[in-house]
């Protein structure tokens, strides 16, 4: 299935249209000798079942860890500190004045940042990472929702962000 990735990747439409075919969940085909068989889902009632109802049954590997990057944080922690993590980070996301002011962070950062950049690269011809343009996006909306600081890492000049050295 590799192969045909980067084709489904501008012709989105019929990738969409296969995910539905297969009841929004299907089995993802690498090559035999790299191990990159995935199970890929969008439907819902799985998603819940994984991260909710039933997520004891499903532990991450040091693999996992490897791969994301992301520490001892709630996408790749297992049983009693992803529960304490969770209900925590519940408290937090479940108020409506947070909820807000997301919503409000991420709009004007899409506005005013990203569009304006995205305008800039198309006019330029520049080449760009979407992948790190993407992720700036995130670091910097997350920053500001949660310290209320913008360390305007997503600029023409893109910085070098300060985290990523450590």
């Amino acid at each position: 299935m590799l192969p045909a990735v980067p084709l489904w990747l501008n012709r989105i439409d019929d990738a969409i249209w296969f995910i539905e075919k297969n009841n929004l969940t299907f089995l993802f085909k690498g090559p035999w000798f790299t191990r990159m068989d995935t199970l890929i889902t969008v439907d819902p009632a799985n998603i819940h079942h994984m991260l909710t109802s039933n997520f004891s049954n499903y532990i991450k590997g040091p693999e996992f860890r490897d791969i994301r990057c992301f520490g001892d944080a709630i996408f790749n922690t297992n049983a009693e500190l992803w529960k304490n993590l969770r209900m925590s980070s519940q408290v937090i996301l479940s108020r409506q004045g947070f909820q807000n002011l997301s919503m409000s962070v991420t709009t004007s950062k899409l506005n005013d940042v990203l569009l304006p950049l995205f305008n800039r690269f198309s006019e330029e011809r520049t080449v760009v990472d979407l992948q790190d343009v993407f992720r700036r996006f995130m670091f910097d909306t997350t920053l500001v929702t949660t310290i209320g600081s913008d360390p305007q890492s997503l600029s023409t000049e893109m910085p070098e962000l300060e985290l990523e050295k450590h």
